[in-house]
């Protein structure tokens, strides 16, 4: 079982329940010594634990499992999970979207873990019926214009849902119904960090690189069974010719039928399996380009003039494809880009939203979302 310095993932979600929005590290070291964990293990157990969850060829799964059990042991500790309405999400989301998430946060007095459980409920329940939900960022799109126009965020009313079953242990059930949380996220990594910057990952270190060499390899050793399939194909063809001529015609037969497949195969079944890892190599070398645009990009504003989800999920946060209006030093000018949407944020990249933005100095046409 995986851990860091000792530390496997229950125990982890559970430290970060106890720690919650603190965000000193001598506070948290002081909460997770009445613990029984020192400092140094409880910050190489955070650096890991997180660099894990930000690791793309992961797929989220770590994530996911660590939501449900942080939400869980959260709620253990609060005597229920934390519930909003939908009314209520879409207030809040409007307040995110025209303040900022920080704005959120004080407009209502709100730990960012209570967010996260609203979130993450809300999120995976408009996912899983989109047609019901379809309304939503309209109505958020009409309630943040009124706020921005200098309404006061309309006031929100939240409870507690009782725990189901008890906690802890890794087969504690999902937050809010039994649905997996989604929000691959710690909820004790600092709310604002540089642009481009990883949790738990040296300044400069390229998050997508392991996702980058596996993709790679994975496109190596299907090249290389097409061809050893393609070989072993031609030569049971030629084997059996040979058989049908001057032995056996059925054995013959049945060694150059077995040889067309093993061809067939090579050259027309692995090729779509071969696209499959080219279409995701080429989306990971993407977001490792944007990531790396966000470390050594030019700051910049942009005017998000369209955007829809491509259906692509990257640790269960939706891909985007936008049209931007970016601020340049000659005058605006329009780019379209790629990116990958953190689900609390979503709020935040709607058509007609401001947004920070870093821009490639040697072509000002490759422009990264500050997310």
């Amino acid at each position: 079982m995986t851990n860091f310095n000792g530390i496997d993932l229950d125990r982890y979600a559970q430290l970060a329940a106890v720690v919650g929005d603190t965000q000193d590290p001598n506070e948290q070291a002081r909460l997770v010594g009445a613990e029984g964990v020192n400092a140094a293990d409880w910050e190489a157990a955070k650096a890991g634990w997180t660099a894990k969850m930000q690791d793309v060829s992961d797929m989220g799964q770590t994530a996911t499992q660590y939501m449900a059990l942080y939400n869980g042991y959260l709620a253990q500790r609060r005597g229920g999970q934390v519930t909003a309405s939908f009314e209520d999400y879409v207030a809040m989301s409007a307040v995110v979207k025209a303040r900022g998430y920080e704005g959120m946060i004080a407009a209502y007095g709100i730990s960012q873990a209570d967010w996260m459980q609203i979130a993450n409920h809300w999120n995976t329940t408009m996912g899983a019926a989109p047609q019901q939900y379809g309304h939503f960022h309209g109505m958020v799109d009409q309630e943040s214009q009124r706020i921005a126009a200098g309404g006061q965020p309309r006031p929100v009313s939240m409870g507690q849902a009782a725990l189901a079953t008890p906690m802890p242990g890794a087969g504690a059930p999902a937050a809010f119904g039994g649905q997996a949380p989604v929000q691959a996220v710690a909820p004790h990594a600092a709310v604002a960090m540089p642009m481009g910057a990883v949790p738990g990952m040296a300044p400069g270190a390229n998050p997508y690189a392991k996702a980058q060499g596996a993709l790679a390899s994975a496109g190596g050793q299907l090249k290389m069974v097409q061809f050893g399939l393609a070989g072993l194909g031609a030569f049971g063809v030629l084997i059996g010719l040979v058989v049908m001529i001057f032995a056996s015609f059925v054995t013959g037969l049945i060694l150059a039928v077995m040889g067309a497949v093993f061809a067939a195969v090579a050259w027309f079944q692995l090729p779509t399996f071969m696209n499959m890892v080219s279409g995701s190599t080429a989306m990971v070398d993407q977001l490792s380009a944007n990531h790396q645009l966000g470390q050594t990009g030019i700051p910049a504003k942009a005017k998000i003039l369209s955007i829809q989800q491509t259906g692509t999920m990257v640790n269960m946060n939706p891909q985007v494809q936008c049209v931007l209006e970016v601020q340049g030093a000659q005058g605006p000018y329009q780019v379209q880009t790629m990116s990958v949407i953190p689900q609390m944020r979503i709020p935040q990249f709607q058509p007609g939203a401001v947004i920070d933005v870093r821009v490639d100095p040697a072509n000002p046409q490759v422009v990264s979302l500050a997310v």
